[in-house]
């Protein structure tokens, strides 16, 4: 659980999350106790990237045959537990996308499938809702958004921009439980991209209201949190 959740990415700097270990399962902490609830977008981006952390660890339990249990405990600091729950056989889809996990990508054979296929975004937006999180597909990226340095970019093949899908995915909800939740279903989403055989690129995670296209905001949900990211062919 420990080595898999270290395989998320960890902002730089002095506000990061971190594992303890507890009796049969992990709490993910922030170094700074108040920033378990601050807004402030180092808070947020922590967070974001500690939920990417928790659903890592989800997927090591899952396949080592007990079901992931997930708390969160109102106590500053500590933005979730996750422990071992009761023995469950793993799902295909908790295995393959573990297997991605562990190796970085899955080897294709032949070329990836184009992003826009309508069942490559099926499964992307079954990733997000998994999550309790939607998916929306943008015509374009959002001006200004270079790729987010607290994400590593998933080298599958030789990057290409043709073809490439730009979504933006959502989280309802107060602020600290949604970026928590925005940040498990970014990492479903990105783990499921690598093993269609595309490459993800986060744009931002968190992302602000203002950066995305007028026309979109009046449709978006008030509050939660989003992140914007971007899918290649391999």
């Amino acid at each position: 659980m420990i080595e898999a959740a270290r395989g998320a990415p960890n902002p730089t700097g002095p506000v990061r999350w971190f594992i303890r270990a507890v009796e049969d399962g992990i709490e993910l902490r922030t170094v700074v106790r108040r920033w378990s609830v601050a807004d402030e977008l180092s808070a947020r981006t922590v967070r974001v990237s500690g939920g990417a952390a928790l659903r890592n660890a989800r997927l090591a339990v899952a396949v080592q045959g007990r079901r992931p249990l997930l708390t969160f405990p109102p106590e500053a600091g500590l933005l979730a537990v996750l422990r071992a729950g009761a023995s469950a056989a793993p799902q295909g889809e908790e295995r393959l996308l573990y297997a991605v996990l562990s190796a970085g990508a899955r080897e294709t054979a032949g070329t990836s499938p184009a992003a826009h296929d309508v069942a490559v975004r099926t499964l992307l937006r079954r990733a997000a809702e998994a999550e309790a999180c939607w998916l929306r597909e943008l015509p374009e990226r959002p001006a200004g958004l270079a790729r987010d340095s607290t994400w590593p970019a998933a080298a599958v093949g030789p990057a290409s921009r043709t073809g490439a899908l730009v979504v933006l995915l959502g989280a309802e909800g107060p602020g600290p439980a949604a970026d928590l939740r925005l940040g498990q279903a970014l990492q479903s989403v990105r783990l499921t991209s690598m093993a269609l055989g595309l490459r993800p690129e986060v744009r931002a995670a968190p992302v602000p209201v203002g950066v995305l296209p007028h026309s979109l905001r009046p449709r978006l949900p008030s509050g939660g949190s989003l992140a914007v990211l971007e899918l290649s062919p391999g």
